[in-house]
């Protein structure tokens, strides 16, 4: 219980830590040409402002958070390690599609 505790927490930190002091970017990495893109803006569809990436650090932060919070709440309802790790799972993903959206 206390990894998933540790996951949620040093991610909600870091997350914050962003969202204070991250600026207008949304540290999103290009896996398309190797490198990372930490000051960068992407576009929307139409070309003009910015919009975050499905691969983003804050998207990925949102996505610990669910997941060790999820997990160490399954973990102390009697669940397996798999069992809280597959209810993390789907807590994160839907975090982060929230933080996405």
């Amino acid at each position: 219980m206390l990894t998933f505790l540790a996951i949620a927490a040093g991610c909600g930190i870091f997350f914050l830590f962003t969202l204070f002091f991250g600026g207008d970017s949304h540290g999103d990495v290009d896996f398309g040409h190797g490198d990372v893109d930490a000051g960068g803006m992407d576009h929307g569809a139409d070309g003009h402002g910015s919009a975050p990436s499905v691969f983003s650090i804050r998207t990925f932060m949102l996505f610990g958070v669910g997941f060790g919070a999820a997990g160490a709440i399954a973990k102390h309802s009697g669940y397996t390690v798999l069992g809280a790790s597959l209810w993390g799972i789907l807590l994160g993903v839907v975090m982060a599609a929230i933080g996405y959206f």
